[in-house]
């Protein structure tokens, strides 16, 4: 795909889309997938443009044989549903409840992820407060040990009453008090 983002090969391209390759960025593993999708788009017609062409300016040579390709295709469905859990995970909304079930789902699916994702995997820090966080979300009974590590967020009846605040001593309500005119 990288042949196809010189001059030379955008313009080959342009003969048959409108659409150019797209690459990996590494800070973005969602551009992976992105990368995976528009291969797919182009393979198609590339092959269009027509074996000398092809040959002529070094591309064939560099092009997936048909087993490759089954390969990117099979790829390109399980990054799919990696995606969706990806935009799932940046909603506002989640509660770290329903990311447990999400990464459940994902261990279930793909279970060589069972060491990164699953709720007793050696990456948390702390997995007693992430699982009496849940089981407290889901309204499920915790642990002792999970209890002891959610005690910090525990909040008091007079710490959860509305208190009354004076809007001189708010930098954000006085930022936004309307003045009179």
């Amino acid at each position: 795909m990288a042949k196809l983002r010189t001059i030379t090969g955008r313009a080959l391209l342009r003969r048959v889309s409108h659409l150019s390759p797209l690459m990996r960025n590494d800070t973005r593993w969602s551009s992976t997938f992105e990368m995976v999708e528009r291969y797919l788009k182009l393979q198609p017609l590339i092959v269009q443009l027509g074996h000398n062409l092809l040959v002529e300016n070094e591309i064939q040579p560099l092009l997936l044989r048909r087993a490759e390709h089954e390969r990117v295709k099979s790829l390109a469905r399980d990054l799919e549903k990696f995606e969706g859990v990806t935009k799932e995970l940046q909603k506002a909304t989640l509660t770290l409840s329903a990311v447990r079930r999400l990464f459940d789902q994902v261990v279930k699916e793909f279970p060589a992820l069972k060491t990164r994702l699953a709720a007793t995997a050696p990456i948390f820090n702390n997995p007693n407060l992430e699982q009496g966080l849940v089981k407290i979300q889901r309204r499920e009974a915790v642990t002792i040990a999970e209890r002891s590590a959610c005690a910090e967020f525990k909040s008091t009846a007079l710490e959860r009453a509305p208190t009354r605040e004076d809007s001189s001593d708010s930098i954000v309500k006085a930022a936004f008090k309307k003045t009179k005119v």
